[in-house]
């Protein structure tokens, strides 16, 4: 295991004003009820109560989910649990983004909240505190989840740890705002917490941007975009009042103080690394090492030993059906790539057969609606010479203007794009040769985000890449209309 030490510029030692020594009492998390009545989901103890201002040490890490759009958690984020484990904290906590989410069905939803928990058990009994992020919560489905899972009144909430509190918000509920109740509530915390040691703040959205580039960033939504003045009430209250704030959403880590707060992002837990920065050594997977003694803080960045990491890959040999939406069970699982679309399985079409996957696009919500089908484990194809699936486009109601897609089929930062197809109303048969020069590669770098392209190529799939995704994309330049088509038979022939 490689351990980079943070040095002058990435420890802090804060000093703040000194407070009772009596022993405070640790809230307890809810025991999160089960998931499936067969595989009900691990709950650890919370730490026990000892004397105020015993030095303590925990550990912080976040974006933790599938890069991929799958179900089981990244390798990455296994070694970055087995280090935890090593090293031995009082307790463990996770800045947001837990699972990929985003899913069509609540029966997938499930499963993502299964495997994480399954990894936990890595850790256990260490317990494990959470931050909600936007991939956890995105929708009145999720949100219901997350309160089954984490317990109802684990949005925000406080958890207190010998004379250092820390202070949970929930930026999802109302989509990149903490305002209202909840600023009242955090305001108050505040209050009643002044004259302990440290008052850490837990959110996933950054109270401000990093600067990348030399400049500040607008590549994510954060707490500063979009809702002025929400934000400044908010760091009003934080300011001069928090010793720091763990955030992430931004898969990289920084640090810096502004706004009379301090602010940590660990996004490196485990999903894509790289937003497009030119200072790559902030781009990396790590975990925080926290340690606390009274007013005393210390952060460490820990950086996993990647020569231990490999993902497994499945070895595929055509043909063979990827999908046909016929078992809710099926290890594939689709995902939506914007808030703009919605997707379920359904009865097929006329002139289909049993279930099809009803595809719900508005194009002036989002001009490039997409459909992923996450490969896991990834895969390896053999003997295949061609992918095809089915589309159905309603005669009644069909756009003047013809609807038109396009195929990638990828592996992580690699993959080759089909050209356009048109489609006509009722069902079309699309089939994509590997054999066909008709493809376009592409190669994106993860630090600069440049994509390198050649045009008219074979897909060379068995020599080039293990599968991970393919994806359907619509094309809607200029397009306002909404409307359903429906996917089914996706193949390997």
């Amino acid at each position: 295991m490689r351990t980079s030490q943070v040095s002058a510029f990435l420890t802090a030692l804060l000093l703040a004003c000194a407070g009772p020594t009596k022993p405070h009492a640790v809230a307890r998390p809810s025991t999160p009820p089960a998931l499936h009545s067969e595989r009900p989901v691990p709950s650890a103890p919370a730490p026990p109560t000892t004397p105020a201002s015993k030095p303590f040490a925990f550990a912080v890490f976040g974006d933790n989910r599938s890069e991929d759009y799958h179900i089981r958690q990244p390798e990455v984020f296994l070694e970055i649990l087995r280090e935890i484990k090593k090293r031995g904290p009082r307790f463990i906590i996770g800045t947001g983004d837990h699972i990929q989410g985003y899913r069509y069905t609540e029966a997938l939803l499930r499963r993502e909240w299964v495997s994480y928990f399954e990894a936990l058990k890595m850790v256990a009994p260490i317990p494990v505190y959470h931050t909600v992020g936007n991939h956890d919560l995105f929708d009145e489905t999720s949100g219901r989840i997350w309160d089954q899972v984490m317990g109802p009144n684990h949005r925000h909430y406080t958890v207190e740890v010998e004379h250092s509190v820390f202070i949970f918000l929930d930026a999802e509920t109302l989509e990149s705002r903490v305002t209202g109740e909840q600023l009242q509530w955090l305001d108050a915390e505040l209050e009643k917490h002044k004259e302990w040691d440290q008052r850490f703040i837990c959110i996933h959205r950054p109270i401000f941007r990093p600067y990348i580039n030399g400049k500040l960033e607008d590549w994510a939504l954060t707490l500063d975009h979009e809702y002025k003045a929400e934000w400044e009430a908010l760091v009003k209250v934080l300011s001069g009042r928090a010793t720091a704030v763990f955030a992430g959403h931004y898969h990289m880590f920084d640090f810096d103080r502004r706004h009379g707060i301090l602010q940590y992002i660990t996004g490196g837990g485990g999903s894509g690394i790289g937003i497009g920065n030119d200072e790559p050594q902030k781009e990396f997977y790590h975990f925080l090492w926290v340690t606390v003694n009274g007013p005393e803080l210390k952060v460490e960045v820990v950086r996993p030993d990647l020569s231990k990491v490999k993902e497994p890959v499945y070895d595929v040999s055509a043909p063979i059906v990827l999908e046909d939406f016929e078992n809710d069970g099926t290890p594939i699982a689709w995902s939506l790539w914007n808030e703009g679309v919605r997707g379920e399985p359904a009865p097929s079409p006329p002139g289909g057969e049993g279930r099809a996957f009803a595809f719900h696009y508005d194009f002036k919500s989002y001009e490039w609606p997409q459909l992923f089908l996450g490969l896991e484990p990834v895969q390896n194809w053999h003997g295949a010479k061609e992918i095809s699936f089915d589309v159905y486009v309603a005669k009644e109601g069909a756009p003047k203007r013809p609807l038109a897609l396009r195929l990638r089929v990828g592996g992580r930062r690699v993959g080759y794009s089909s050209p356009d197809v048109t489609l006509k109303p009722g069902w079309n048969h699309l089939t994509f040769p590997f054999s066909k020069a008709t493809w376009t590669w592409a190669q994106e770098d993860p630090h600069t985000k440049k994509e390198t392209k050649k045009e008219r190529v074979q897909l060379e799939v068995e020599p080039v890449l293990p599968v991970s995704t393919v994806d359907v994309m619509f094309s809607a330049y200029q397009r306002k209309e909404a409307g359903t088509v429906w996917f089914d038979n996706f193949r390997l022939d």
